[in-house]
């Protein structure tokens, strides 16, 4: 009966520690749905213009044989595409929409873009600006869009147009956008000029859910090795209800497997940061992800010193473990919100 009662108290233990775990997996599910309008993410750069749809027109110009000004009538009526894509922000967010326009490439061909030109830059109306080489801006799936999920743009989402952009970060699609350039340079945009990369390719390393499911599976081994840790060191008669196995072996080789997992996690989320933004710590996510390795460091300096500060390891645990859980917990919320209030 008290083997019994032991595992059910460990099966509680890790359904509580398994909560990011589960989270993570709740937002990766729900991204796959279409999102609606008002539900939809916002990220921009200012506040949102206000047009004059009277006077509203679309400059193509550069180097092309034909300029055109095209007013918001002229191009909702002609030849559109519909596509389900998925909006990602490099910082977490994202949803998921039918989007509906012109594809780029046909609008290029009408203004009669120069071919072997380098870019094409998409100038938007508050200030905000970002390019595609010519290859990926006459891909099929690229759309000059002006609907979304069966209605007009909203004016938070572009309206009246947004570059779409599909297997692209969302940094690459403009909204508001007034004018679209042909150049024969390599163009950086806001971000790209700030340190992004120009690429903006969504990769499997890129991905925010692979570090986010390292970090919540580092979460569990975490409090898994702080509690172990409680019950060895008689710290809480709580713990004293785990079963036998949890002992110090048990929190020996538990500590190492987190180490190996922490820095793994750490390494790969430095990397991909790095490789997307340019820069690491950014963000007070990233900032505060520093300061918990440092504090992980101390945590098994003093592991190694345990005889003599026995209590002082144990709390440095727990303390770097509510850290973690700070940590963890701003990391699904920017995965799921406009946080932009966050970055550094």
């Amino acid at each position: 009966m008290q083997l019994n009662r032991s595992i059910i108290f460990l099966i509680g233990v890790l359904l509580i520690l398994s909560i990011p775990l589960v989270s993570v997996y709740s937002v990766t599910v729900e991204n796959n749905k279409i999102t609606s309008n008002d539900e939809f993410f916002i990220m921009q750069i200012g506040s949102t213009p206000v047009f004059n749809m009277d006077n509203y027109r679309l400059k193509i110009d550069g180097l092309v044989s034909d300029p055109l000004e095209l007013e918001y009538d002229n191009i909702t009526s002609l030849p559109s595409v519909s596509l389900d894509a998925t909006l990602k922000c490099v910082s977490g967010p994202s949803d998921r929409a039918v989007w509906k326009g012109v594809p780029l490439s046909y609008i290029l061909d009408m203004a009669g873009a120069n071919r072997n030109a380098q870019d094409v830059i998409f100038w938007a109306a508050d200030g905000y600006s970002s390019s595609l080489n010519m290859t990926e801006a006459r891909a099929e799936n690229v759309l000059l869009c002006y609907e979304m999920n069966g209605e007009p743009l909203p004016h938070d989402q572009g309206f009246p147009l947004k570059i779409v952009v599909p297997g692209h970060y969302g940094y690459k699609w403009v909204k508001w956008i007034t004018e679209i350039e042909v150049v024969g340079y390599d163009y950086e945009g806001y971000w790209e000029s700030r340190g992004w990369s120009d690429d903006a390719r969504i990769t499997p390393l890129g991905e925010w859910t692979v570090h986010a499911y390292l970090l919540s599976f580092g979460y569990i081994l975490c409090g898994l090795m702080v509690i172990s840790g409680y019950k060895i060191e008689g710290n809480s008669e709580t713990w004293h209800e785990l079963p036998d196995f949890i002992n110090w072996q048990f929190h020996k080789a538990l500590s190492i497997i987190f180490a190996i997992v922490l820095i793994i996690t750490f390494a790969y989320w430095t990397y991909a940061t790095w490789l997307n933004r340019g820069d690491i710590f950014y963000s007070l996510h990233g900032l505060l992800s520093l300061v918990m390795m440092i504090m992980f460091g101390i945590v098994f300096i003093l592991g190694f010193l345990k005889r003599k500060l026995s209590d002082l390891h144990s709390q440095a645990g727990l303390f770097a473990f509510l850290f973690y859980t700070m940590v963890i917990l701003i990391g699904i919320f920017m995965a799921i919100s406009d946080l932009s209030f966050l970055a550094i």
